[in-house]
């Protein structure tokens, strides 16, 4: 990476990020030599440079390896991170393309929203919810909803660009502002992590509605109660939050191993509200 690359924020040394991380600085040299990362951005002189993301990156390696991962494959893993680390969706459709996305309305995909969250408020494990909004006037509607949401969890996190300077966000919500250009601006996710319901759902929203009414605006959607694609989505959240200079969590190292589950409450609270949504 050339210093015209080089971002305002790739400000710690190598010696940093070895403090940070609990790796050797030999280490982190010796990794970047065989394997391209961490990638540092240079000096004039010649000195390396590293961002947050790149504490995030090196932590979730460090993760990987915990779990048995090779440390090549883990390598890999957090190079995919970075090429679509502003993105849940993307992250998905990257990593998981057995996942095949559908198109609904906002007015479709909000129902599925809320069937999502009552059923994870029916479940006994509630660690964390995760939600991303575009912007915090599109929260504000559902403020209230996630003031509950985060009294029953044991962390919430929201995403959404700050556009708006008298929202509070409620005391138990940690708040991420995301950056206009960021491709998170025009998702829409919610992910659950929990043992009994792990569940993400991801939506991108389509180009060209400028002039579409809100509720009718359409989106490409995926979603996911593989454990394994919930740690993804949790891992993307925190390289979102990263890139905006916060810090978030990762993911469960339990969870990402775990069973597949099913839901048939899932599914049928889904088709009820949806339902109930279309006869209003």
């Amino acid at each position: 990476m050339s210093i015209e690359d080089m971002n305002d924020d790739a400000t710690l040394t190598v010696g940093d990020l070895a403090a940070r991380t609990g790796v050797a600085a030999g280490t982190l040299r010796m990794w970047e030599q065989r394997h391209g990362f961490p990638e540092p951005s240079r000096l004039p002189s010649g000195h390396r440079r590293y961002r947050e993301s790149d504490v995030a990156a090196v932590r979730r390696v460090l993760a990987a390896r915990d779990r048995g991962v090779r440390l090549e494959q883990a390598v890999a893993d957090a190079h995919t991170l970075r090429r679509v680390g502003d993105s849940v969706y993307s992250l998905l459709r990257t990593r998981h393309p057995e996942l095949m996305p559908h198109q609904m309305t906002k007015r479709t995909l909000q129902s599925l929203s809320h069937a999502i969250e009552d059923e994870y408020c029916a479940t006994n494990d509630r660690r964390r919810i995760l939600g991303g909004f575009q912007t915090t006037s599109f929260f504000a509607g559902a403020a209230l909803r996630w003031r509950r949401l985060a009294e029953m969890s044991r962390s919430a996190v929201v995403f959404a660009e700050d556009t708006d300077d008298e929202l509070e966000m409620p005391g138990r919500i940690q708040h991420v502002p995301i950056d206009a250009g960021s491709r998170s601006r025009r998702e829409w996710f919610l992910v659950c992590e929990s043992s009994t319901l792990p569940v993400t759902m991801a939506a991108w929203e389509l180009p060209g509605q400028d002039r579409t009414p809100d509720r009718q605006r359409r989106f490409e959607v995926t979603w996911s109660l593989d454990p394994a694609v919930v740690s993804d989505s949790v891992t993307a959240c925190t390289e979102i939050a990263a890139a905006a200079g916060y810090e978030v969590e990762g993911p469960d190292p339990a969870l990402a191993g775990a069973a597949k589950v099913t839901s048939a409450g899932l599914f049928l609270r889904a088709v009820s509200y949806i339902d109930a949504d279309r006869q209003r």
